[in-house]
């Protein structure tokens, strides 16, 4: 239902900024919560003297961190990039990709 509320209002629309602001709170809260819920159980395995769970955790952590940087980029340089003779897309190539890779090394 939020997807289809925000296709069918105008962006400057203040339902549509709300519904969008309680999109991207709810989707950060399950993104700290997953990373919590990792931390916790790789310390645990860290504790038990497997090690490499730690590793992993470390990567996936570092590939996350990165495409959230990609995605700031992207959103808060938008106009900028897109006058470029060749847009980047940090948002497809950064996000996407990144957070596959997160994923890659998270499970």
């Amino acid at each position: 239902t939020v997807s289809v509320l925000l296709l069918a209002t105008p962006q400057q629309a203040k339902l549509h900024q709300a519904f969008r602001g309680i999109m991207a709170c709810s989707f950060s809260l399950c993104f700290v919560y997953i990373f919590w819920a990792a931390a916790k159980a790789s310390e645990e395995r860290r504790s038990k003297g497997d090690p490499e769970m730690q590793d992993l955790f470390s990567q996936s952590f570092l590939w996350f961190v990165l495409s959230i940087v990609c995605w700031v980029v992207d959103n808060m340089a938008c106009d900028v990039l897109q006058q470029l003779r060749w847009y980047p897309n940090f948002h497809a190539w950064g996000w996407h990709c990144g957070t596959v890779a997160g994923m890659h090394y998270m499970f």
